[in-house]
Parts: structure tokens; sequence; C-alpha cells
């Protein structure tokens, strides 16, 4: 079974020029707080103390598991599409309320963010290693 590539999501991601397929250099780069084009530094040093990102997973019932394991290639299709727009309808109601904080003359205030930079991959075993939602493509 192939291994579909991860995708790039969020206003943050378009900032930085990333859209489609993820690439390894880039998710490299952002991960380590640079630019993934010019190698620059995004926002603050990291240090032992600051969060590069966090790891969120979305999990499908597992009777949609079970329906995507039985279903001829169209419903397979259709239930990876719905799975899809599922996880992009949560990301970005994730962006809509992201924020950050920051230290503003001794003070910690809360700011809007103007978006998310977020790697989107399909797992394809559960965390017990159980089979799962697995569309191939």
């Amino acid at each position: 079974m192939a291994t579909a590539p991860g995708r790039w999501f969020g206003r943050g991601a378009a900032l930085l020029g990333l859209d489609g397929a993820i690439e390894d250099e880039a998710f490299l780069a952002v991960m380590a707080g640079l630019h993934p084009v010019t190698g620059g530094r995004l926002g603050r040093r990291y240090g032992d103390e600051s969060v590069r990102g966090f790891d969120a997973t979305f999990s499908a019932p597992k009777s949609v598991s079970v329906l995507f394991a039985v279903g001829d290639e169209q419903l397979q299709r259709e239930v990876t599409e719905a799975h899809d727009t599922a996880v992009d309808a949560v990301l970005a109601w994730v962006e809509s309320q992201a924020h950050t904080r920051m230290r503003r003359r001794g003070h910690v205030v809360c700011v809007d963010a103007e978006g998310i930079v977020a790697g989107v991959f399909r797992q394809h075993t559960s965390r017990r290693l159980d089979p799962s939602f697995t569309p191939m493509r």
C-alpha cells in the first residue's frame, strides 16, 4: 500500500508559500522554526521551554474504517473525501480560535494568530497498532 504524502493546511502555511504535498526539507525547516525558503528565523528563538508544534490525531470511528475496508473503489474514494472534509473543518475551527501569548512591558498578553501552519498526515494504524482508516492513494 502506498503511503499518501502529507499536505499543508492553514493561512500560516500559505504565508510561507507552502501548498500541496509536504516535502521533508520544508517540514523539517518549519519544525526547526525556520522559513522553508529563506532559512530565516520564524518567531522567537527556540529553547528547552518553547513549543515547536502540537500533534493532534483526528480518528474516524471504527464504523468508518469498516465501511472503507468493505467498500469498492468509489465508496473508498467517497469515505476518504468525507474524512478529509471533516479534518479540514476541525482544523479551520482551530485556526479561527488560535492565539498566541507574548510578553509586552512585563505583562503576558494574548494575541489572535494570523493563521496556523499544519502538516496533515493520514495514519495507517491506531496507537494500539490495529488497522484503522487507511485510504490508498
